[in-house]
């Protein structure tokens, strides 16, 4: 795949390039292979840019798909640059279809707000977001909006709006597994934060079964970590400590660096919370 990206970029076979780059979204997506991701969008987006026959639509989707990638490595101001020249670009064309670029660059501005810790910020921009899909009767696209709004009211203390988003996009999602599945999931770590830590690692339990059923490496890792917050909440520190290896294990194994890092420095804060073994 790299080769012959590189290969056609250099040899000036523009349109090549970043319709590539969008017909291998899925498999970036999946695989999560970061530096690959960052390289392919960034080539993409230069092969748009030089495209006089790119369609606005072309150019707002490698927009987007690299600020995701972007917000994944903790970029988040890169990645707000880009989603804000898409949501620009989308705003300015007339086409039918910009509307949906509108909705889908404003809950990407909303979730990278989230993942950089500004709940308050992601609201508006989640709230536009879920107008506009319910407008255009999106239901789909409604639904996860609801999850990445549910994990705002959470941060923001409103745990009752929170699960009541998610009951509707797990009942709207019914038909999706992964997606489903993430709903539970959210509901679970909702669940934590409002204080039912042994409820939630029941939810999350059986959402990390079926994580597993889909062969999720990364959501199995992150379902671990979710139930190790949820056993720590508990008091259960031996089971926080040994949920928080697994996942850290199957972070490395799917070469997740960020996640990993994070979860270094928790099991280290949890060492030296309870302090050496005794004798």
């Amino acid at each position: 795949m790299r080769p012959l990206l590189d290969a056609a970029s250099r040899a000036g076979h523009r349109t090549l390039v970043w319709r590539g780059a969008l017909a291998l979204w899925p498999l970036v997506l999946r695989r999560r292979d970061y530096p690959l991701w960052l390289w392919l969008y960034r080539l993409a987006l230069a092969a748009v840019r030089q495209d006089a026959g790119a369609p606005p639509a072309a150019l707002r989707e490698v927009l987007n798909d690299l600020a995701i990638g972007l917000r994944g490595v903790g970029r988040y101001d890169e990645a707000l640059d880009l989603l804000h020249e898409a949501l620009a670009n989308a705003a300015g064309d007339p086409h039918p279809g910009a509307t949906f670029s509108l909705a889908q660059h404003l809950h990407d501005i909303g979730a990278t707000h989230v993942e950089a810790g500004r709940p308050a910020a992601a609201l508006p921009p989640l709230e536009e977001s879920l107008r506009l899909r319910h407008e255009l009767g999106y239901e789909r696209g409604v639904a996860l909006t609801r999850i990445v709004l549910a994990g705002v009211h959470a941060d923001l203390g409103e745990v009752r709006p929170a699960l009541a988003l998610l009951r509707r996009a797990r009942t709207a999602l019914a038909g999706e597994p992964l997606e489903a599945m993430r709903a539970l999931a959210w509901t679970g770590h909702v669940l934590t934060r409002a204080g039912h830590p042994l409820l939630a690692g029941r939810v999350l339990a059986h959402a990390q079964a079926r994580a597993e059923e889909l062969r999720h490496a990364l959501w199995s890792a992150r379902l671990q970590e979710w139930r190790a917050l949820a056993a720590e909440a508990a008091g259960r520190k031996a089971a926080a400590r040994r949920l928080l290896r697994a996942s850290h294990a199957a972070y490395t194994a799917a070469a997740s660096g960020s996640d990993v890092r994070r979860l270094t420095r928790h099991l280290d804060r949890l060492a030296a919370r309870t302090g050496p073994p005794s004798r």
